[in-house]
């Protein structure tokens, strides 16, 4: 940038630079450098591939100028300004610049290719439960609904955030920024898509205590037309409350990320760690609850579609309730997957909770490196879960398994009477 704009190179890398600079953005640095610019070598000549022109250069000819920054001069900052700065001095910058990247390589090794295969069949799985969840027969159950919803929410966590994350790992910068308004609209998203996705988890194991209540006004509350009208309103309601979210996201160097305001990052970190930890209280209880319900009332069935409960009063009545086989088999696929959802999700919760802790602490640059990987790892794991819905729900039900078999000939007979 002209009219007085300095930027300093202060460290080259095998195909960007970074440079430490002035005026460019006020927010403080999240390392020890404002930005890292994207360089290559054309005819002989290395092109700086920045959004400003360069309008000059300066070089210090004379090495008596300037000197290393070493401890003591450090020292004599902190005595100054009362903090501690944002540098380090050079051998200690040099090991932790290894052990960075390190960590960088290994991260990318191992999100490029794992993401791939986690997006693939996570598209392709979350198609086949929509078509299965949207069959007839399905389609009359509330929890089913709740199913279909967090199938679609899962293809738009990994189309917006996976797919997209492969892509800046293949070009090797974020395309986020390259314009403000997709930075903050794939933050939003990909935020709200996690919220839903979560949301509609709890939803589900709600559903299936309320079906196995023996109160008759809470099993009356499961029907399809409350489903639809809880998840429209659902999804209305959060969209509102996490409109502050994109508001705050910025592009700072060569990436999207929230904005370093005490106050926003305070409410972002607060809701981060209460929609990654609530679900689990929520999920655990009602799973309990229905776990209670079902074993103090045993299932016998009656004929070879409906299945029914026996509870025992105190005069010892016998009291039926009855239950379709897919109400059965909808228990188990929220079982199944409240508790594949707590085993792959533990670490960012985790994460979200260490996050909130050391919001305030100053940390070097092996805390930062490390933090991000961790952060990479957690994510990588929330996308795993987004992808194994159907191929879960397909080895623990033996009804989903029947109505996937009656889907695809479905589609086949379709498909051979189409082209005849």
């Amino acid at each position: 940038m002209p009219f007085g704009h300095v930027s300093v190179i202060v460290d080259v890398l095998n195909d960007s630079i970074r440079v430490a600079e002035q005026n460019f953005h006020a927010y403080y640095w999240s390392s020890n450098y404002s930005r890292q610019i994207p360089y290559i070598m054309k005819n002989g000549s290395y092109y700086i591939m920045d959004n400003y022109n360069i309008y000059g250069w300066m070089s210090v000819e004379d090495s008596n100028q300037t000197y290393p920054l070493n401890q003591s001069t450090i020292d004599k900052i902190l005595r100054k300004n009362i903090s501690f700065p944002d540098f380090i001095c050079s051998k200690k910058l040099e090991n932790m610049s290894q052990l960075a990247n390190k960590l960088l390589e290994l991260s990318i090794l191992i999100s490029k290719f794992y993401l791939i295969l986690i997006y693939l069949i996570g598209l392709l799985g979350n198609i086949c439960n929509i078509i299965v969840f949207c069959r007839d027969s399905m389609r009359l159950n509330s929890c089913s609904w709740y199913f279909l919803t967090i199938s679609i929410f899962n293809i738009i966590i990994l189309t917006v955030g996976c797919l997209f994350r492969i892509i800046n790992y293949f070009l090797g910068y974020d395309i986020s920024i390259i314009e403000i308004g997709f930075c903050k609209f794939r933050a939003y998203i990909v935020i709200i898509g996690y919220i839903l996705s979560r949301y509609f988890l709890c939803l589900i194991s709600i559903d299936r205590w309320m079906i196995t209540s023996k109160n008759v006004f809470i099993r009356r509350q499961c029907t399809r037309k409350k489903a639809q009208l809880v998840i429209i309103i659902s999804i209305i309601f959060w969209f509102l409350i996490e409109i502050f979210i994109p508001i705050g996201f910025n592009i700072q160097g060569n990436n999207c990320v929230p904005s370093t305001d005490p106050f926003y990052l305070f409410m972002y970190r607060i809701i981060d760690l209460l929609c990654t930890l609530f679900p689990f209280f929520i999920l655990i209880i009602f799973s309990f609850l229905t776990l209670h319900n079902i074993l103090k009332r045993r299932i016998i069935p009656i004929d070879g579609h409906t299945l029914a409960t026996i509870s025992v009063s105190g005069n010892n009545n016998r009291h039926y309730r009855t239950y379709t086989n897919k109400d059965y088999h909808l228990i188990r696929l929220c079982f199944s997957q409240v508790i594949v959802f707590i085993i792959l999700n533990i670490p960012g919760a985790l994460f979200s909770l260490y996050m909130f802790i050391t919001r305030t602490n100053i940390k070097t640059i092996d805390h930062l490196t490390i933090d991000s990987f961790l952060n990479i790892i957690a994510t990588n794991l929330a996308y795993t879960h987004c992808a194994l819905t159907f191929y879960l729900y397909t080895l623990t039900s033996k009804e989903f398994r029947k109505q996937c078999s009656l889907t695809f000939r479905y589609i086949q007979r379709r498909f051979i009477i189409r082209f005849q």
